[in-house]
């Protein structure tokens, strides 16, 4: 069967657990997997979110069915539990399962606790026929900076990827149809401009692939009288601070992107083509200098959130309410709404909407009826010149995977089958058959789980096949940082986190009446050459 390949540049025992229901998100639920009472069973946890559970029902039905040993697997209530809260609880005696999926990656102070298995097996495996040779961390993505925050430094690996909530701004591609606004072109096959990758046939197709074209696109959303964006007002930077993330690194270009993490290599400056070489001692200045950091911040202030360009009750959403608002806007009565901004699991966590709408008015609204896709950043002038003809995506959430040390080596063994098997191409096929998106692996697509997405989930799918995307994920890169992570007893980290305040910053300033300057100023004094260096002395020591 032909594959596709994804290329990136996430109980018997049960009723005596302490299980944290799920929260108001995602999709799946309970433990439905079939067990054999003559079995013992090793239970996972998972933080579902948008990507939901089900598909660990699924999957664990289907892999038990081959297990011939003593051991089973069987899956406790959807956990919200943090790592940090796993962390504590596992210091304190406490274990509410044996693997643990989880929607983050503040790996640090857990591997310190010499507590977790070492999953170096499933690095080194290879259990995929079609590539016998290939190691299941080749598949990982971003498995550098994953082994520098999950390795004890001796040669373990104590943890490996789960989700990757890839996002941006999701657009209703049939409303952009029916209006007219794709941008058109004669001379090509389909009659839409080749976008910003001057490819024919791709993922932008029609889209602005300038700044202008997007505010063209804006104009002609408020002239139908209809609103460009809602937006999950409730929930941190409201997802603008992965747009900002996405601008901040194709304006600057991803060497000097990084250094915003690293504190170290050559930061770019637009406005003068010239470069500045940072090292950890003067790392303050990846906040008093940066120029993409600005120009996130402007984009955002001048593309979404304008005045009027946001549908008013976003202010009070949650997420999912911000789905619903999304997908009922085109009822009678309400204003249409033609954007978002969402991740890729953004489908599967909306789909009781999808289900209600189907109900209420026809089929062609419900699941996979409709089409979705992510629009990317347009280009942006006196970007970096390794920018050109590329679009950036950023990364909400980087999932992980982990196990919990056992004193019973078969159970330990059996626990790294297991994960080998959910990162073999059959285990990853099964996950993204369920939730209808991939999670944080290359890997082969099967041709009928292809098939079987929906056209949001086969235009993610391409984005992340093209060679002209670039996805940033800060919320790993933090963890990789000497400065932020490597001591013991790590200083300020969201201070020092490069962008944390942004998050939050940008979007509450447009949601409290504050001036986006306020908030670009703020950024620039919180660290200075003073504070810096005391920073730098109290993490190296002199």
């Amino acid at each position: 069967m032909k594959k596709k390949w994804i290329q990136i540049s996430s109980l018997a025992a049960c009723a005596a657990l302490l299980c944290t229901p799920l929260s108001a998100c995602g999709s799946g639920g309970g433990n439905s997997v079939d067990l054999d009472p003559n079995k013992e069973t090793i239970l996972i946890s998972v933080y579902g979110g948008g990507f939901g559970s089900n598909w660990a029902v699924d999957m664990l039905n289907e892999y038990n069915k081959t297990l011939t040993g003593k051991y089973q697997f069987g899956k406790i209530q959807d956990n919200t539990d943090d790592i940090a809260t796993i962390n504590q609880k596992l210091n304190s005696g406490i274990s509410q399962a044996d693997i643990y999926f989880t929607d983050d990656c503040a790996l640090t102070d857990l591997v310190r606790g010499n507590k977790l298995l070492d999953l170096s097996p499933v690095w080194n495996a290879t259990p995929d026929a079609s590539s016998p040779q290939r190691a299941l961390s080749e598949k990982f993505v971003f498995a550098e900076q994953l082994s520098q925050i999950a390795s004890d430094g001796q040669g373990a690996r104590y943890a490996m990827p789960y989700t990757m909530g890839v996002s941006g701004i999701v657009y209703d591609r049939d409303l952009f149809v029916s209006s007219g606004w794709l941008i058109s072109d004669t001379s090509t096959a389909n009659g839409l401009s080749e976008g910003a990758d001057k490819t024919e046939g791709t993922y932008d197709d029609g889209l602005p692939a300038t700044l202008a074209e997007w505010e063209t696109l804006l104009q002609k959303i408020k002239s139908a009288n209809m609103m460009p964006y809602v937006l999950m007002g409730t929930i941190g930077g409201a997802g603008t601070e992965h747009v900002m993330e996405s601008v901040w690194a194709q304006y600057e270009g991803m060497e000097s992107y990084m250094t915003s993490f690293d504190y170290e290599g050559k930061m770019y400056f637009p406005s003068t083509g010239t470069t500045e070489t940072i090292t950890p001692q003067t790392g303050y200045k990846v906040y008093s200098s940066s120029e993409g950091r600005d120009k996130g911040i402007d984009v955002i202030a001048e593309y979404i959130l304008r005045d009027g360009f946001v549908l008013e009750k976003s202010k009070d959403l949650s997420h999912t309410e911000a789905e619903q608002e999304f997908l009922f806007s085109h009822n009678t009565g309400n204003v249409r709404v033609a954007m978002t901004a969402q991740g890729c699991w953004w489908e599967n966590e909306a789909r009781p909407a999808f289900d209600s709408d189907a109900k209420r008015n026809g089929a062609r609204w419900g699941y996979g009826k409709r089409n979705f896709g992510l629009m990317p950043i347009p280009q942006i002038e006196n970007q970096h010149e390794s920018s050109n003809g590329k679009s950036f995506y950023a990364v909400n959430t980087y999932g992980t995977v982990f196990a919990v040390k056992s004193a019973d080596t078969e159970k330990n063994q059996a626990i790294l089958d297991f994960l080998t098997y959910f990162a073999s191409n059959k285990g990853l096929n099964s996950f993204t058959k369920s939730v209808g998106t991939m999670p944080g692996y290359r890997f082969e697509i099967e041709d009928d789980v292809y098939e079987g997405l929906t056209y949001f989930g086969k235009d993610y799918y391409q984005v992340l096949n093209s060679s002209s995307v670039e996805v940033v994920a800060p919320t790993l890169f933090k963890y990789a940082s000497r400065i932020n992570y490597a001591p013991m007893n790590p200083p300020a980290r969201d201070d020092v986190k490069s962008g944390t305040r942004t998050y939050t910053s940008a979007y509450q300033a447009f949601k409290n009446g504050i001036s986006f300057d306020s908030v670009k100023s703020t950024l620039k004094s919180t660290w200075n050459e003073t504070n810096w260096s005391a920073l730098y002395r109290e993490v190296f020591g002199s």
